[in-house]
């Protein structure tokens, strides 16, 4: 052990966030003195920052974000990240990774418009890393959709009606989009699947509790995917619906003959 004239004495080499044990023992002239322990532990050492933070995808959307960074996964225990308004505001925590492993982190949103930052920094426990660098996005509100402009097709009776519409540009349930919306008032028929592709022209065939003389609201509407594509407004058509005209009764081949029924003068 070191002997040292007069405090203070300065160790080195020490582990991080461990615990030690010093004793000091006063000495005079080759005497030893009654000697004196103390136990400390030595202080984290906060982790590195984050480097290389990007967007997973641009541009951000009204549904949020994902972050990705990279970090060599010393001394850190997660990750969090932070968002603020481009101009203005204050950094606010929007979400922490499930593990120390993760490299990327979602802004669950829901967003407004506007220009954003984000920065993540590392957490060991309550010891903070200095902030990654800022990514900045810009968030574009959602286009509104066509609306749709539904017509009756053919006689509407009380055994069933179609109604089309033109197909609106942008809707395609393969890309996210929920397609079309129908809904009637009074609401006892039952509708029809909506026909995305066949024929080009989307319909549905309205059957089964439908009244005779009773006018009938069909609407429509187109339905985003939610971040860059939102519903169009309802397009709608009234159909009232008649009784089917009565079959025509007919006498069969031949007839009643002439005025004489037959007969000879």
């Amino acid at each position: 052990m070191p002997i040292v004239t007069s405090p203070p004495y300065n160790a080195s080499g020490l582990t991080p966030n461990t615990a030690y044990t010093v004793t000091v023992t006063p000495m005079r002239a080759g005497q030893k003195g009654t000697a004196a322990t103390a136990t400390f532990t030595t202080g984290k050492v906060a982790p590195a920052a984050p480097t290389g933070a990007a967007l997973k995808t641009s541009p951000p959307t009204v549904a949020g974000a994902t972050i990705t960074y990279t970090h060599d996964g010393k001394n850190v225990t997660k990750f969090r990240l932070e968002r603020k308004p481009k101009t203005g505001g204050s950094w606010t925590k929007v979400a922490d990774s499930a593990a120390a492993t993760d490299r990327e982190l979602k802004d669950p949103g829901p967003l407004t418009a506007g220009d954003y930052l984000w920065r993540v920094i590392a957490v060991d426990d309550t010891t903070d890393s200095p902030p990654s660098n800022e990514v900045a996005g810009t968030v574009v509100a959602p286009a509104k959709l066509p609306t749709p402009a539904p017509v009756g097709k053919g006689t509407a009776t009380t055994t069933e009606f179609d109604v089309e519409w033109p197909a609106i540009a942008g809707v395609d349930a393969s890309k996210g989009d929920k397609g079309y919306v129908v809904s009637i008032i009074p609401g006892e028929p039952t509708v029809s699947a909506v026909d995305f592709t066949t024929p080009a022209k989307p319909f549905v065939k309205v059957t089964g509790q439908i009244a005779a003389d009773t006018a009938y609201t069909v609407s429509v509407t187109a339905k985003g995917d939610g971040t860059t594509k939102t519903d169009s407004d309802a397009g709608t058509v009234d159909i009232t619906p008649t009784e089917p005209a009565p079959s025509a009764k007919g006498y069969g081949e031949g007839g009643y003959g002439d005025d004489t029924y037959g007969g000879t003068a």
